[in-house]
């Protein structure tokens, strides 16, 4: 009697179980994700690398990353993944990113960045002697500078921006 009991607690327990599983594997969908991948390339202004500055990456989520540029190449491990939009930083200029929503994510990525070693500050503003060229606002913003490409999990992509 006893085996019996146990067969048909297993038989209706047993769909509850497989999608507990599932679920624990692959995850709900809400909230945000904690996956990331890996970004490298080069950013190049009107032909020519950068020779210094920063790259905000911005997730859908609202999730960022950052890298420095140095000699127009830059790599970022822990980027989020899914749809990604990115801002572009010339080293060199002293203003703040004014005209971007995410500003206040965007300067602490690019903190982030100066920590890791980059001398970044906004491209848009005000040069000081030795700086970068200057590039229009639009590329400091992630949501305007038209820089987008997909990453997923676990993945290891070459991107490479080319402003004119």
């Amino acid at each position: 009697m006893r085996c019996k009991t146990v067969s048909v607690l297993c038989c209706r327990a047993l769909p509850f179980m497989t999608l507990f599983g599932l679920l624990t594997i692959v995850g709900c969908g809400g909230g945000g994700s904690t996956a990331t991948g890996e970004v490298s390339g080069t950013v190049f202004i009107k032909g020519k690398p950068l020779a210094e500055g920063g790259l905000a990456f911005l997730s859908e989520d609202g999730r960022t990353s950052a890298a420095p540029v140095k000699d127009g190449n830059y790599s970022a491990k822990g980027v989020p993944t899914g749809k990604l939009k990115v801002g572009v930083q010339v080293a060199g200029y002293t203003d703040v990113v004014t005209s971007n929503p995410h500003a206040k994510g965007v300067s602490a990525m690019m903190q982030k960045a100066k920590e890791m070693g980059a001398k970044v500050e906004s491209s848009s503003g005000t040069k000081k002697e030795g700086g970068g060229p200057k590039i229009a606002a639009k590329y400091n913003n992630p949501d305007k500078s038209g820089f987008e490409f997909e990453l997923k999990p676990g993945e290891k992509k070459n991107f490479n921006i080319e402003i004119p």
